[in-house]
């Protein structure tokens, strides 16, 4: 699915304004987290929120909150800093010292329960939600993804309240560097129901030379998932990075937020966004990130660097999946149409035969069975009265999601993951491209985000291809 589109853009709504207010109601009512009920008697007014969790993060991100984007005049900054409950007591003593920090920071101008709300810079405010005290703590499996939802959920209320005007909740970290014009995207130009928006990234390396090379790799990896899914023609192909995306406050609320989890709450989200709507592809302004080990959370860029820096061999122990899961998965999504008009009686049996044609017959009668495909196809069937109905039903169902854990399951069964030189060079979506060596890997990641990022695009299942 190879989207070309303009490069217009917009925080647009998904239905109409009536309704979308009373999903979002319910969601606050039900769903949302204390925090978005502290919010009475708010004295502010500003055009944007930006959310940023912040967990064991040093005073020097504050300077932040006084240059740059998160001081332009009408910017909501909200601050979660939080500590999960079995974080050491250097994490939450570091934690303890930004928001110590940050109460000596402009003017404070409201309080309400664990909420405070200051003045940092002309226009500019913000609301600190403290979540690192011993009784306010997440819990062990909430981590970030509570800590955004958290933020989100503040910034939702005080969006359908009034209190702030773009509907587009903007998320980062507190290791990013925002571009000046981060806040400049055309946000009011006019493309229906964009519901996500992800905006390009850059990671500034390490100094230290092993973690600078795992933090190479770690990122051709990201590049290189993106590409295989877009060859495939997956309408999940964008980057799922939690510090470079923005997200629309109803249509968050329409899918109950973030996930309370401690990883992947991006990607779990991100995945739920796309089926109700579609998500943007910026091509910029981009976004800095800093790549540095962390231990913080269980998966991502910190705990990914950390693994890889100690490698013998990186290069040839890090390894990246077969481009063979990727062709799979193109021939079981180009399928869609085909099985429609192949119908609901032999549309199974027509699937695995086709599939079979590159895969071995008893992995994809394996996959077709752990998967329940047949289930999947009937329920289809049944549901769609037309051709695109039926595609757009396939689609939703074989997500974002299960297209990785087919790709796990093919890694797993026949195409074993392969050492990064080797599965570029055979990848027919990278054009011959070669590694020869960790000298090479700066062009190679430079020339990844070139065809990354190579033009605007709009994804999702809704998306006008």
């Amino acid at each position: 699915m190879n989207c070309r589109c303009d490069r217009r853009f917009i925080s647009t709504l998904v239905s109409s304004p009536s309704r979308q207010d009373k999903v979002a109601e319910k969601y606050l009512d039900r769903y949302a987290t204390a925090e978005a009920g502290h919010l009475k008697g708010f004295p502010g007014r500003y055009q944007r929120a930006v959310v940023i969790p912040a967990f064991a993060e040093p005073t020097s991100f504050l300077r932040q909150l006084q240059t740059g984007p998160l001081a332009h005049p009408g910017t909501l900054t909200i601050l979660v800093i939080n500590a999960p409950a079995n974080a050491s007591r250097s994490m939450v003593a570091t934690t303890r010292l930004l928001a110590d920090k940050l109460s000596t920071f402009g003017t404070p101008a409201w309080a309400s329960h664990n909420l405070d709300l200051r003045q940092t810079a002309p226009g500019s405010g913000v609301l600190s939600v403290h979540r690192y005290k011993d009784h306010l703590r997440l819990p062990d499996k909430g981590g970030v993804g509570l800590a955004r939802r958290i933020g989100c959920d503040c910034a939702t209320r005080l969006i359908l309240d009034g209190f702030v005007r773009d509907s587009l909740i903007c998320n980062t970290d507190a290791d990013a560097q925002l571009p000046e014009n981060y806040f400049d995207a055309g946000r009011r130009d006019a493309v229906a129901k964009v519901v996500g928006v992800v905006y390009p990234f850059v990671h500034r390396w390490p100094e230290d030379q092993s973690l600078a090379l795992a933090a190479q790799l770690y990122e051709l990896s990201l590049h290189y998932y993106v590409l295989g899914l877009r060859w495939a023609g997956s309408p999940f192909a964008f980057h799922t990075v939690g510090s470079t995306i923005a997200i629309d406050a109803p249509a968050y609320a329409r899918v109950r937020g973030f996930p309370k989890r401690s990883g992947g709450e991006d990607f779990y989200l991100l995945n739920k966004l796309a089926k109700i709507g579609t998500v943007r592809c910026l091509v910029e302004p981009s976004v800095t990130l800093q790549a540095r080990p962390s231990a913080r959370v269980p998966f991502g860029t910190g705990p990914a660097i950390n693994r890889i820096a100690g490698f013998d061999q990186p290069l040839e122990q890090f390894r990246i999946y077969d481009p063979r899961c990727f062709a799979f998965i193109g021939d079981w999504t180009r399928q869609f149409e085909r099985l429609f008009s192949d119908g609901e009686h032999v549309a199974l049996d027509r699937a695995r035969e086709r599939l079979s044609e590159r895969v071995p017959a008893e992995t994809v009668r394996e996959w077709a069975e752990q998967f329940d495909i047949d289930s999947a196809l009937k329920h289809a069937f049944k549901q769609a009265d037309s051709k695109g109905a039926f595609v757009r039903h396939m689609h939703v169902w074989f997500d974002a999601f299960r297209t990785l854990k087919t790709i796990h399951f093919l890694r797993d069964r026949c195409f074993p993951s392969q050492p990064v030189g080797e599965a570029i060079g055979d990848a027919p979506f990278l054009s011959g491209m070669t590694i020869a060596g960790p000298a090479a890997l700066p062009s190679a990641i430079a020339e990844l985000r070139a065809q990354c990022w190579d033009m605007p695009r709009v994804l999702g299942v809704d998306a006008d291809c």
